[in-house]
């Protein structure tokens, strides 16, 4: 869905872009269909992880302890939008952020 994140992978790594359909559901379809009671969840979704991150039920996944977020360069802004809720980054690398509560 991101160009910039398909063009990192061809010229980086060699990959060769193919386009296909699949179908998808909502962040909110997903919580609907599966509840909220989740322990750890990861959001990698090439591109789109913080986009998704924005979506997700903060204040219905109270149960949950662990996320860990392919940020794309996001950090602070996931950091802020789930720091509302009580969760902190604990670990952070180039790739992915992980916040705890």
């Amino acid at each position: 869905l991101d160009t910039a994140h398909r063009d990192k992978w061809e010229k980086g790594w060699g990959s060769k872009f193919t386009p296909f359909w699949t179908n998808a559901i909502t962040m909110e379809m997903l919580f609907a269909q599966f509840g909220f009671n989740y322990d750890f969840i990861n959001l990698d979704v090439e591109g789109i992880s913080y986009l998704l991150s924005t979506q997700l039920p903060y204040d219905k996944i109270s149960n949950t302890r662990l996320i860990c977020i392919e940020h794309d360069g996001h950090d602070n802004e996931i950091c802020a939008q789930a720091g509302r809720v009580g969760f902190q980054s604990i670990y952070f690398n180039g790739e992915n952020i992980i916040l705890s509560r």
